[in-house]
C-alpha cells in the first residue's frame, strides 16, 4: 500500500511538471509560490530536492525546445537545470553543490548522474574543487553565475523568460 501511494505521488508530480513544461509557463522558481525564505542568496531560490524529477524535468525541457533560464539561488539538484539544451545562466546567480544522498549516504551513483549532467568545463570545475565529496553545503562549493559565462555558459538577454520547474 505504501509504495503504491508513493509511486502513485510521483507520478502525479511528473505529471504536474510535464504539464507545466508543455504550458510553457512564465512563472519563476517553484520556491517563489511555496514562499521560501531568501537565505542562500539571490531571489529566486531554488533549493532542489528530488534528482530523479529534475532529471525528468531537463528531459523533458530538451525533448519540447524549452528554454531555461538558471538565476537566483540554484541549490543542489537544481543544478542539473545545466543540462538543459537550450539555456543561459543570470550573471548574478549562484549555484550551491555538494554530494548526492540516498538517506544520510552519499550516493557515489547519484554523484555521477549528477556529474553526467554537467557541461564538460563545469564538470571538470567542480571535480577540480571537489564540490561533490561531502554532503554539507560550504560556500567554497558555489559556482556564480559570472563563474559559470567565464566557463562558457550562455548569459541570459535582460529578457530571457523563465521556465519554471
Amino acid at each position: 500500500m505504501r509504495r503504491t501511494a508513493s509511486h502513485a505521488i510521483r507520478c502525479a508530480t511528473i505529471s504536474l511538471l510535464l504539464l507545466t513544461l508543455a504550458a510553457e509557463l512564465r512563472a519563476s522558481s517553484h520556491n517563489e509560490v511555496t514562499g521560501m525564505a531568501r537565505f542562500f542568496g539571490p531571489w529566486p531560490v531554488d533549493a532542489g530536492g528530488d534528482l530523479p524529477g529534475y532529471l525528468t524535468a531537463v528531459a523533458a525541457a530538451n525533448k519540447s525546445g524549452a528554454f531555461v533560464v538558471i538565476e537566483g539561488t540554484c541549490m543542489s539538484a537544481c543544478t542539473v537545470k545545466l543540462a538543459a539544451k537550450y539555456r543561459c545562466v543570470r550573471a548574478d546567480a549562484i549555484l550551491w553543490f555538494h554530494a548526492a544522498q540516498v538517506g544520510s549516504a552519499v550516493s557515489p551513483a547519484a554523484n555521477d548522474a549528477l556529474l553526467a549532467s554537467y557541461p564538460p568545463r563545469v564538470r571538470v570545475e567542480v571535480m577540480r574543487r571537489h564540490m561533490l565529496a561531502s554532503p554539507e553545503f560550504d560556500s567554497e562549493h558555489t559556482l556564480t553565475g559570472r563563474e559559470l559565462i567565464q566557463l562558457g555558459e550562455s548569459e541570459c538577454q535582460k529578457d530571457a523568460n523563465r521556465l519554471a520547474f
